[in-house]
């Protein structure tokens, strides 16, 4: 009898249904122990994640650190009249300041025109800003229209903004200096097409200050005028960068008979909010460490770091460095001297009045100490969370044995098709067997059946 490819057809048993149990039994115990096995490092790798991340946040905290000494703030009596920013490391000192004037930028108009479609003719303007190098302006026929010459004077960046206004009369071409200051006028000289370049007609109209007179003032420039501690000074432009040392003044308003108070000193909101930031991601790094690698004895389950080298290690080095003197000789030495202490909890908190205290009585001490702080703790930080620190080698590991794993997976769904293509043998010969013999079964009943009967003896 020919091999049955379908199993169970001669014994009638559901012998694909027998082979599949057969062979989810074997890949029962061998999956759930890599299942396990790849959840607990997928749970390793996920908590080291976490915490690698708050310690960089930590390294951010501790860059505020560097250059503390230098931060400035600048405090304006007045800010109504002008306000003032300070570079780091400007000098510290008071000033007396009197705005009598602003600056201001010079602005011209043309006499009025019907429209803004009008004709104001051709040719090219030359036009110069004070000591600026002269800008032409081609004016062609086609586009020569009031609007026309606003639009070309714009595009070629003339140092001057140009706009038609109506102011009741008709359309005039207002040109307004870019530039403030008493030494940024205008100029305009023409090179009229229609030949004559100081008439009132053709686009000489447009010439300033030495035309026919149709272009007329209506600003004049001006420097802005100051008094420092009593010195009259003057410059030109409302923003002001070189009359305090590393102090620019942003003048707003004047008032002759108003004296601003501008102090300049260290910026002591700054160092403040620098050790806040640093206290606040040490607090949340030592509170994401202990969710990771905390042990509940009652419950007897322990988070996926507990008991963690890599972790054990970087809270170990943290806290020698709390605890320890982070610069040689000064004032303070150690982060405790200045209000920076641990807390029941392992983390840290801040005494205010101490901070305050020490910030008062020697600010240089205080920022030497947290610049100390910064270069050990961000040495520390690298060494864990640096692109190959500790943290980079240990998720290498944990990304190796989960590509282990996967191997592992592979190698079982290759010995599970060979178990199950086994099975499939043995169970095909098996209902080969049993069809056989059922079909050698009916033969000999068939021939049992074909004999003839034997009779009895007549009586």
């Amino acid at each position: 009898m020919g091999g049955i490819s379908t199993i169970g057809i001669g014994s009638g048993l559901d012998g694909n249904a027998l082979v599949q149990r057969l062979v989810n039994a074997e890949r029962a115990g061998p999956e759930s122990r890599l299942n396990r096995r790849e959840a607990s490092l997928q749970a390793e790798l996920s908590a080291l994640g976490l915490v690698r991340s708050a310690v960089s946040d930590l390294g951010s905290a501790l860059g505020a650190f560097e250059g503390l000494g230098d931060a400035r703030k600048v405090s304006v009596s007045d800010e109504s009249l002008f306000t003032a920013t300070a570079k780091d490391g400007a000098p510290a000192g008071n000033y007396a300041v009197t705005v009598s004037q602003l600056a201001r930028a010079q602005s011209i108009a043309s006499n009025a025109f019907g429209s803004t479609t009008d004709v104001v003719g051709t040719g090219t303007l030359t036009i110069a800003v004070g000591a600026a190098a002269p800008v032409e302006v081609a004016i062609e026929a086609g586009a020569a229209t009031l609007q026309d010459v606003a639009t070309s004077i714009n595009e070629a960046g003339a140092g001057v903004t140009a706009a038609v206004i109506n102011d009741g009369t008709g359309e005039r071409l207002v040109l307004a200096a870019e530039a403030t200051g008493a030494a940024n006028t205008i100029s305009i000289t023409v090179a009229d097409d229609d030949g004559t370049n100081g008439d009132a007609s053709g686009l000489s109209r447009l010439a300033y200050p030495s035309g026919s007179g149709a272009m007329t003032e209506l600003v004049a420039p001006l420097d802005a005028e100051l008094n420092v501690n009593g010195l009259a000074v003057t410059r030109p432009s409302n923003e002001i960068d070189d009359l305090l040392p590393d102090v620019t003044l942003s003048l707003q308003g004047a008032d002759p008979g108003r004296s601003v108070s501008v102090g300049v000193e260290t910026d002591l909101a700054q160092v403040r909010s620098a050790v806040q930031s640093f206290v606040k991601s040490y607090n949340a790094l030592t509170d994401q460490v202990k969710k990771v690698s905390s042990y509940n004895a009652e419950a007897q389950t322990g988070g996926p770091l507990v008991g963690d080298s890599t972790i054990r290690g970087l809270m170990s080095e943290l806290r020698s460095g709390l605890i320890g003197g982070l610069v040689d000789g000064g004032t303070f030495t150690r982060l405790v001297e200045i209000g920076i202490r641990t807390s029941e909890g392992g983390g840290l908190e801040i005494d205010d009045e101490a901070l305050t205290a020490a910030l008062e009585s020697d600010l240089p001490a205080v920022n030497e100490l947290l610049a100390g702080a910064g270069e050990r703790f961000g040495a520390l930080v690298d060494r864990y969370s640096g692109s190959d620190g500790r943290f980079a080698a240990r998720t290498d590991g944990i990304d190796a044995r989960l590509e282990d794993i996967a191997d592992r997976r592979e190698a079982l769904a290759r010995r599970l098709a060979q178990v199950e293509a086994r099975y499939r043998r043995e169970f095909g010969a098996l209902d080969t067997l049993i069809a056989n013999l059922a079909s050698t079964g009916d033969f000999l009943s068939s021939q049992l059946a074909n004999l003839p009967r034997i009779q009895g003896p007549r009586s």
